[in-house]
């Protein structure tokens, strides 16, 4: 997780690099460029209680600019239109942020951003969708009437006192409780051109940020070659931990070592095939709940429906009923 572009934004709101510095049991010269995920969403958290301000990464959010974020904030604000700059958020905000992802789709009149998080649900989770539904936000409002264009926001987790606050920031009353977060806005709102982009800028950017993503597509070869190798295999109920290791010729404790340098372990990594398969099937497919239970290797169906309401926190039949809606 590339954080460096996060401390002057701190330093804005009073958190010093000393301070910072301490908590990340850094330099103040050299605080860490990246942070695992896990030491990211504990930042975010930190970050809130030592300002006293539970909804601090809200705020933080509407007020970045893309050029906060260096190179891929530079990207987004070239961009031709805001269904460029939504692309552009899709594919590069990997460079940045490993762990999160945007996926926009389209609705008829509507357009749909579906914004996950590779980890359980905690507060620093919260804290990271508060701040990435209104950094969204932020960058839309300055380039339209974003509130004209927004529609409708979802959040995973309940209300908590929250409803009033959010709907002073964000323009809008937001559903609580639902299987992801989202953002809903008009279509109409992609078409919109993005008043100071730069075409020849923007082809510039786009080759060195490509060059970067290229860079770290492989770095995580082995991850995606252990991620495949899962995925072809699931539903296999024979295949296990060590068969892998023998695919990939090395030993458990060697895998063990390799995983764990990019923040995974097989469980974590197979959890994570099995969800995102199961996320699929349930959006895409009419089977049923132990169909697809069964087809992901779960011995029960109430074995699948516990693991996917660990991770997702709704039940797979709360997942596949909640339909976009205004």
């Amino acid at each position: 997780m590339l954080v460096d572009w996060l401390y002057p934004v701190l330093e804005k709101r009073g958190l010093s690099r000393n301070h910072l510095a301490q908590h990340l049991h850094s330099d103040v010269d050299s605080l860490p460029a990246f942070l695992p995920i896990e030491k990211y969403l504990s930042l975010l958290e930190w970050c809130a209680q030592t300002t006293k301000d539970p909804h601090l990464w809200l705020k933080i959010g509407f007020e970045l600019n893309p050029s906060d974020i260096g190179l891929v904030g530079y990207l987004y604000q070239n961009s031709a239109t805001i269904g460029d700059l939504l692309h552009a958020v899709e594919r590069y905000q990997v460079t940045y942020m490993m762990g999160m992802h945007w996926e926009f789709s389209h609705h008829g009149a509507l357009c749909e951003g579906r914004y996950s998080i590779s980890h359980e649900y905690n507060v620093g989770v919260r804290h990271d969708i508060e701040f990435s539904i209104s950094s969204a936000l932020g960058i839309f409002s300055k380039e339209a009437e974003s509130n004209k264009y927004l529609k409708k926001i979802c959040v995973p987790y309940p209300e908590d006192d929250f409803a009033k606050l959010y709907a002073d920031f964000l323009g809008i009353s937001v559903h609580f409780d639902q299987p992801y977060a989202s953002i809903v806005l008009d279509s109409d709102i992609l078409s919109l051109p993005i008043g100071n982009s730069d075409p020849r800028l923007l082809q510039l950017l786009q080759l060195q940020i490509d060059e970067t993503l290229h860079e770290i597509e492989g770095k995580n070869e082995f991850i995606d070659q252990v991620r495949l190798l899962i995925t072809t295999t699931m539903g296999d109920e024979t295949y296990d931990l060590n068969q892998l290791c023998r695919q990939l010729n090395i030993s458990s404790r060697t895998l063990h070592r390799r995983l764990k340098k990019y923040n995974f372990t097989y469980l974590s990594l197979k959890e994570e095939v099995m969800v995102n398969l199961a996320r699929g099937a349930l959006t895409k497919t009419d089977a049923s709940i132990t169909e697809i239970g069964l087809n992901l290797g779960f011995s029960e169906v109430s074995s699948f429906i516990r693991s996917f309401k660990r991770l997702c926190g709704v039940s797979p039949l709360q997942y596949r009923n909640k339909p976009i809606s205004v």
